[in-house]
């Protein structure tokens, strides 16, 4: 029987905030952070103007929308609450943004230089196999640079002594850069995160480390991180390795002592995820131990039947997921994941329904509205994806008749859906940030997933809960088995044909578009829902459709070098490049940087595009005469502005401006059209005997 709504609930119902509301106020939140982020970073000088400005339109907007409720409810003219309030929301957006990048204003360094700095270590990350990483702050520093004074750099360094725990203060000698730019376009800003983090500059270590004293008298912070490095090495020292690496980043977060050869047949099979604090580890956690606290006291009848053990198993849960947060290091993940399952855990405290898009909309914003810049991280982007995806899922779902089968064939069918869901849901951004695309995920996840859930975390859980009492020695096989076990299965599917498929990025419109198509199809109805789908299905034809480029130059803060892709699978460098520039062309340009089909050039080299065209491209000027005179290229692409055509008929490509920035080239039958990391698009100019050449 329909309950009748009451005169108030009435007249309060225009501004009542639903869930299809509050995703659309989401929505529109977004919308403001991705408003300023839209702007080059020229144009962030502004900002301050556009944060009074934003403020002034936040209060306007609010007291509308106030005076709305308190005094026109009832009326036809309340009906623009809603709407009032999401252009509220789109200018608390904005403004956030604004104020986040004004509170971390920092006097950058400018230009590369050779210090040596004595600095205390709030934070150390890196592979095992690789060089360490260091978040130090200067403490005292032999330059007169006014922006290196007590300021925060990071550092990398391959020799890092044992004593150089977080908390000591070190000397060495480092080279410092400014925090770099976006490297490519549709990569990570890392400057932008630099800027976030008050990072002021960035290098490496020129000489010996040297420990001047050890940790002494610490905050809170430094000493969680002390224990959770020491927690991290004892799990490394008490299982034998590789196993020993994951339990200290399935546990406490710290990822140092994974070699990197495990951690690519982890992301290559799809199980990743595994390796980073999430909320797969934050939900086995808190609700394992909410459903252990209830099954023992079911064992308690008569104190069962005279308390709410959900709800005192709700508290124990929110107080342990606050310890694991701690003790993983708060990071932006694990913080993420504990907002999620908080509240969820308080939905369960208020009697309301636990697992709804109310609740994910909410976490979204209470995260975005303490750091509106993790909208652009990937990690935000995959969890809270997977995460929505699996909860409209659950709600058009969980009256239905599966619900009533054998909890077997649920558990089975569950673990299907939901590892094809977050697949699915994960794979247009997995695509956009790292290039790549796991087939076999879903059928590794089915593995993975259960083998962590029911073995690992269990084991891990009472190998910490022995640990004071000295019998984790007994847990510590137990634990090492699975993890072992879990090894193994990431080996199996990363050894799989095109286990690790490079994609084409389908580009930030094409992901706004898909992300605004689903809102449309579960929040409205039809014969809106039918378009948000549309919208849906045509962002995946624009992605899909993307091309690749045929070729990246790096050209921003050094002389110009270009790495380009060859129809055979190879790349063609031109001069030395790190690793990671390279990892970063290969994966823009659909490959893996495989060091067997890597061909290096100096001044001239010739390529064979994926289309089969042959090209030559020159570096520098004096390189244009022997592409010139060579007669297998059809066209030249010259980094350099030519004097003269060549006397062959052959076309030349150049810029025609100072090449300062990154750029990815795509060749098509207009002609080289190029897309830089800061600085917008165009089309290469064309040098050639006749116009039609060209």
């Amino acid at each position: 029987m329909m309950r009748e709504c009451t005169p108030m609930q009435v007249k309060m119902a225009p501004l009542i905030i639903t869930e299809r509301r509050i995703i659309i106020y989401l929505c529109s939140f977004m919308g403001g952070i991705i408003g300023l982020h839209c702007f080059s970073d020229s144009w962030l000088w502004g900002t301050r103007l556009m944060q009074i400005t934003g403020a002034a339109i936040c209060l306007m907007l609010g007291l509308l929308v106030l005076f709305i409720w308190v005094y026109l409810r009832g009326r036809k003219i309340a009906v623009i609450g809603p709407f009032l309030f999401a252009l509220f929301c789109g200018a608390a957006g904005f403004n956030l943004a604004a104020l986040q990048y004004n509170l971390h204003q920092s006097a950058y360094l400018t230009a590369p230089s050779e210090v040596k700095i004595t600095a205390e270590i709030f934070n150390i990350d890196g592979w095992a196999s690789d060089r360490s990483r260091l978040w130090v702050k200067i403490i005292e520093t032999d330059s007169d640079r006014p922006q290196l004074a007590n300021a925060r750099v990071r550092v990398t360094s391959k020799n890092v002594p044992t004593a150089a725990t977080i908390g000591a203060v070190i000397e060495m000698r480092v080279r410092l850069f400014p925090p770099p730019r976006r490297i490519l376009p549709g990569t990570t800003d890392f400057g932008r995160n630099a800027r976030v983090a008050d990072i002021v500059a960035s290098g490496f270590v020129t000489s010996s480390i040297r420990v001047l004293a050890a940790p002494e008298k610490p905050d809170i912070s430094l000493l969680l991180g002390m224990l959770r490095a020491a927690q991290a090495k004892d799990l490394n020292d008490a299982l034998a390795k590789p196993a020993g690496g994951i339990a200290a980043a399935l546990i406490v977060g710290d990822r140092r002592f994974i070699v990197e050869p495990v951690y690519d047949l982890f992301r290559k099979s799809g199980l990743a995820h595994l390796l980073a604090i999430s909320g797969l580890h934050m939900g086995l956690l808190c609700f394992g131990c909410m459903a252990a606290m209830r099954f023992g006291a079911a064992l308690l009848p008569v104190w069962a039947s005279h308390v709410s053990i959900h709800k005192y198993a709700a508290v124990v849960a929110i107080v342990i997921g606050l310890i694991y947060v701690c003790l993983s290091g708060a990071s932006v993940s694990a913080m993420r994941a504990f907002m999620m399952a908080l509240l969820v855990i308080l939905a369960v405290l208020i009697d309301r329904r636990a697992l709804t898009m109310r609740n994910v909309a909410l976490a979204g914003f209470v995260i975005l509205a303490l750091n509106p810049v993790a909208l652009f991280s990937a990690g935000f982007q995959l969890s809270f994806a997977a995460t929505a995806l699996l909860v409209m899922a659950y709600e058009k779902t969980q009256h239905r008749p599966m619900q009533r089968r054998h909890w077997l064939w649920r558990y089975v069918t569950g673990i299907i859906i939901a590892s094809f869901l977050a697949n699915c849901a994960t794979a247009p951004f997995t695509a956009q940030h790292f290039g790549s695309f796991t087939p076999w995920g879903v059928i590794a996840n089915m593995i993975g997933i259960p083998l962590t859930g029911f073995w690992i975390m269990p084991a891990a859980l009472f190998y910490m809960l022995a640990l004071p009492f000295g019998a984790s020695g007994i847990i510590a096989p137990v634990l090492e088995l699975g993890i072992v076990m879990l090894i193994h299965t990431a080996e199996f599917f990363a050894e799989l044909p095109f286990a690790d498929s490079a994609v084409a990025p389908p580009g930030y419109a094409a992901l706004a578009l898909l992300v605004m198509g689903v809102v449309v199809g579960y929040a409205c109805t039809a014969p809106l829902r039918f378009a948000g789908w549309g919208m849906v299905g045509l962002a995946c034809l624009i992605g899909s459709l993307k091309p690749l480029p045929d070729a990246v130059i790096f050209a921003q803060n050094r002389s110009p070098t270009l790495v380009a892709a060859s129809a055979g699978g190879e790349l063609t460098i031109y001069r030395r490049l790190s690793a990671f520039l390279i990892d970063m062309a290969a994966l823009r340009l659909g490959q893996h940087a495989d060091p067997e089909k890597i061909q290096h050039c100096n001044e001239f080299c010739q390529h064979q595009l994926r289309r089969g065209e042959a090209v030559a491209i020159v570096l520098k000027r004096h390189g244009l005469s022997a592409a010139c005179d060579d007669r297998n290229p059809d066209v030249i692409i010259s980094l350099a502005t030519p004097l003269y055509p060549c006397r062959t008929a052959k076309p030349i490509y150049y810029f025609t401006q100072n090449m300062d920035d990154n750029y990815l080239l795509y060749r098509d039958k207009t002609g080289i059209n190029y897309v830089s990391s800061n600085s917008g698009s165009g089309q290469l100019a064309c040098l050639a005997l006749q116009p039609r050449q060209c």
